[in-house]
């Protein structure tokens, strides 16, 4: 009898059904038969007051904005002092209007992350305070680059960069663009503002310290961040990153050009050129071959076009007998579903 209600009794191997495999283990069934609390769990949105510090502190990044630029309150206003400096790297003063693109788009995210709170993503607190840190630092940075004082300006914009990066990286692990263009295009401006702060540093200046050195050392930095744009849309598939970075460049082009026509006019060619080297997409683009006929003038009879193609699949072949498999996902589909970085969220 033992033995018996043994055999009729139903082995238990999880909480979900399983399935028999392919090779006779038993294969859990995702999704089947979930308890209902399972079901409807989602991660708990973020604590009010994280929200109303970040809310507070782009109203103080706000409100300091429109009194050094619109109220004139201060000494001077950014793009005032963005032309009292003698320094070769600066932007003129019309760029200084992405600061206003970047207080814009943060705004539309705040708001965003407030409509979005009871989604399956929620923002995280940490995302928050780092974005309230960023507006205070970049509050403080307008004051002290509106005021003269270069090295307070050039402290507060470095650490400006690194909490624009910390929030993107954390916002970027989503597949919601909408979340992190607005971090990748402050991040591409306080770079530009960043290294524009540690060159009136080095050369305060501009060319009375030497036209050959401040020329390569304007060259040189113009190559270094279009070499960090072009490296972001690679790795991160992004290009907001970039836009902020070109726009900044052909403000420094403008800027350098009633001192130096030719370094002022290198400047802008090489901005030309690297927007077409960061922004195409030149590993997608691969030489494809024609027939035997496709080009008669060519050697070896084949045509070279170079288009957008997708590689050939491989020939497969069937096997003879068709085994089931497990519905669990392999170790190369587990890999991938990983947040990274890298997604394929382009807009």
């Amino acid at each position: 009898m033992g033995g018996r209600d043994a055999a009729r009794r139903p082995q238990v191997r999880g909480a979900y059904p399983s399935q028999r495999s392919g090779y006779g283990r038993q294969a859990a069934v995702p999704g089947a038969a979930r308890p209902a609390a399972m079901r409807g769990a989602r991660p708990k949105p973020a604590p009010l007051a994280p929200v109303a510090a970040c809310a507070a502190a782009w109203l103080v990044m706000i409100a300091t904005a429109v009194a050094l630029d619109l109220c004139h309150v201060g000494p001077a206003t950014t793009a005032q002092a963005a032309g009292a400096h003698t320094s070769w790297f600066v932007p003129a003063g019309f760029a200084f209007l992405a600061s206003w693109a970047t207080c814009i788009s943060v705004a539309a995210w705040l708001v965003w992350s407030l409509m979005d709170r009871g989604s399956a993503r929620p923002v995280a607190p940490t995302t928050y305070l780092l974005v309230a840190a960023a507006c205070v630092l970049d509050a403080a940075w307008r004051i002290a680059w509106c005021a003269g004082a270069a090295l307070p300006a050039a402290v507060l914009a470095t650490l400006l960069l690194i909490a624009v990066a910390a929030a993107f990286v954390s916002e970027r692990m989503t597949d919601i663009w909408a979340r992190w263009v607005p971090f990748s295009l402050w991040g591409g401006w306080s770079a530009v503002i960043a290294v524009s702060c540690l060159a009136t540093l080095a050369f305060p200046q501009g060319a009375q310290a030497g036209p050959l050195a401040a020329c390569a050392g304007t060259l040189f930095t113009v190559g270094a961040l279009l070499a960090a744009s072009y490296l972001m849309r690679r790795l991160c598939d992004d290009v907001a990153f970039g836009v902020a970075a070109v726009w900044g460049i052909v403000g420094v082009g403008v800027h350098v050009l009633p001192a130096s026509i030719l370094t002022g006019a290198l400047v802008l060619a090489i901005a030309a050129a690297g927007s077409v080297a960061v922004f195409v997409p030149w590993e997608s683009i691969r030489p494809s071959y024609g027939g035997a006929g496709a080009g008669a003038g060519s050697r070896g009879g084949a045509a070279r076009s170079y288009t957008a193609s997708a590689p050939a699949p491989h020939p497969t072949r069937r096997p003879a007998t068709r085994v089931a498999r497990s519905s669990a996902p392999d170790r190369g589909e587990r890999r991938r579903q990983r947040p990274s970085l890298r997604t394929s969220s382009r807009f």
